[in-house]
């Protein structure tokens, strides 16, 4: 016994599990599904053992669920999943929950195949993200924007909070499941926080201010990140739900999506999975002519969004984050190579240019309201508000080209749930008419040079992720659809000819028209790949076309094609090592 004890207590202490890191590689014919908000298009069992992606897959022409051992190559599909988005692993691992983004509800699915089961309905596919505790309640966020659960055997959602101005979005739960993490902020969501929901007692606690996503790294450590793509690990008591040391960086450079959701999922077993690449200092702003080759229009790499050309296409109006995080609208001169940031008050975003380049217009969250707001160009003169209120929510900003209107998107009463395209007279009326109104969500409204059609995405429903409409503008008449899978950013090249993004094939595309009593598709072109640009989304366009329709104004990634993510075995060890070797507290 004595021997035995001595052999116990003398052997040495056994070897860490090492951290290992692979890709994984997706079939030529398959590629993986990138949209603009919702959470990561994967997600890792809670073993560790598996991984469940969302991918286009060529041969069916379908977006479906994959499901693969670390150990596989391949994929398996599983079937009868309709445009799922955002999928999550019960804690058993015998369970995916995802989103549908046609149907706007959640779903769940064996992970061995079999028919998909409807939990609930009303979800956002915009900002979808679930999380399935150990108590067996799906943690959710709705079309409003509020946080939500339901029991993984179905049964009625229970809202989680009772305040109309909070958002709630990309719940992780806590072990236990009594309580979940997730990014919160006031509306209009000026300055967002990694945030804690206690389930028991429905309080809310600010965990880190500034931070967009959060997970529990085990044996009480915190992981957060931020909107640059920088992950970061803090010692953190799960019990008492405080943070107790200094935050240490673990890991940059991860994908950032639609400003503030990184492309990256944690295992119960400590295993991570994400995509790198494209921070917000990696985009590159280009001119691409249609055949699709590329020259630099500013050399240096930035976070710019939402490039807009000015008229005579010697100015570029975009958004950037100034030191304190917010987007505010800026104006480069090419012909000077001088970059100038326009406004300062709030969060700036979504320019337009008026017809004679004289003036922006642009999206204003501020503490006292949203709003439409315009300055001159050059900064002579302060914002002075056009439309101001919660009608107001943002989406795309749009000057015709007569100058008599301004497109945007917006909710109209205490009912409403989905945004519309609207008009506001640029006249001392400032009139509002109603373009596109019905229950689906209408966003990205684009008029065409003669004024006489408007562009359109709606979105949600049988729409999915965005297909292109055409209608008469502020005259009755009928619609026509002009994407054919999927379709999103549509912008006028002529009177005739409407460019838009498809994001199944990624391509940007051309669609040539023949406008009239009833409107017909004369052909529909693919122009160039879009696998190297920013991808496109429903809420605005992402580029931009010059007024001869020759040139593309457009965000390069760093990466150049397929994106690919990369999993990391044992990261969690790692991760407590790294704050344990900078001395921020062991945990």
């Amino acid at each position: 016994a004595v021997t035995s004890a001595a052999f116990l207590l003398l052997r040495p202490a056994p070897a860490p599990a090492p951290v290992v890191r692979f890709q994984v590689n997706l079939p030529s014919n398959q590629r993986l599904d990138e949209q603009f908000e919702e959470n990561a298009p994967f997600a890792m069992s809670p073993d560790g053992q598996r991984v469940v992606y969302v991918a286009f897959d060529s041969a069916s022409a379908e977006r479906r669920l994959f499901v693969r051992t670390v150990d596989q190559l391949d994929g398996v599909p599983l079937q009868g999943t309709v445009d799922p988005i955002a999928p999550f692993f019960s804690p058993d691992g015998r369970w995916i929950g995802f989103f549908s983004d046609k149907d706007e509800a959640l779903f769940k699915i064996p992970v061995t195949g079999g028919p998909a089961i409807k939990l609930a309905d009303h979800v956002f596919p915009g900002f979808a993200g679930g999380t399935w505790g150990d108590d067996g309640y799906i943690v959710y966020t709705t079309d409003s924007a509020w946080l939500a659960r339901v029991p993984g055997a179905g049964g009625t959602p229970e809202r989680l909070f009772e305040t109309d101005t909070l958002v709630g979005l990309w719940p992780s739960f806590l072990p236990g499941s009594g309580a979940v993490l997730f990014e919160a902020c006031n509306r209009p969501c000026q300055q967002r926080s990694l945030s804690l929901l206690d389930l028991a007692t429905r309080s809310i606690t600010v965990l880190v201010p500034g931070a967009t996503r959060g997970w529990y790294g085990g044996k009480n450590t915190l992981i957060y990140a931020t909107p640059d793509g920088a992950i970061y690990a803090v010692p953190f008591d799960a019990r008492h739900h405080a943070l107790t040391g200094s935050p240490v960086p673990v890991l940059d450079n991860v994908l950032v999506v639609g400003g503030n959701n990184v492309r990256l999922v944690t295992s119960a077993a400590g295993s991570m999975m994400y995509l790198g690449g494209v921070s917000g200092n990696e985009r590159q702003l280009v001119d691409v002519d249609r055949s699709g080759h590329a020259s630099a229009v500013i050399d240096a790499r930035a976070g710019y969004r939402l490039p807009r050309w000015s008229p005579t296409r010697d100015r570029v109006a975009l958004v950037m984050n100034d030191g304190s995080g917010q987007a505010q609208v800026n104006v480069y001169d090419i012909g000077s190579k001088t970059l100038t940031q326009l406004t300062s008050i709030g969060s700036n975003s979504r320019p337009s240019w008026s017809p004679d380049g004289r003036m922006l217009v642009f999206l204003s969250e501020r503490i006292d309201t949203t709003g439409l707001y315009w300055m001159p160009a050059d900064g002579s003169a302060p914002a002075e508000p056009v439309a101001r209120g919660n009608a107001v929510t943002g989406g795309t900003t749009f000057w015709t080209r007569d100058g008599r209107w301004i497109i945007y998107d917006g909710e109209f009463g205490d009912a409403q749930q989905d945004e519309d395209v609207y008009a506001i007279a640029t006249d001392s009326s400032r009139a509002v008419r109603a373009v596109v109104s019905t229950p689906a969500t209408e966003e990205s409204g684009a008029v065409s040079p003669d004024g006489r059609w408007i562009a359109y995405v709606a979105s949600g429903g049988t729409y999915g992720q965005g297909q292109v409409f055409i209608r008469s503008f502020l005259s009755e008449g009928g619609r026509w659809q002009i994407s054919t899978s999927a379709g999103l950013s549509p912008l006028w090249a002529s009177n005739t000819e409407l460019l838009y993004l498809n994001p199944d094939d990624a391509t940007l595309t051309s669609a040539r028209l023949e406008l009239g009593a009833r409107v017909r598709v004369l052909e529909r072109t693919p122009l160039f790949s879009w696998n190297a640009y920013v991808p496109g989304n429903q809420s605005t366009p992402v580029y931009d076309v010059s007024r001869d329709g020759q040139h593309i104004l457009a965000l390069r990634r760093t990466e150049q094609g397929r994106l690919v993510p990369v999993v990391v075995l044992n990261w969690f060890d790692e991760v407590r090592r790294l704050i344990a070797a900078q001395g921020a507290a062991a945990p």
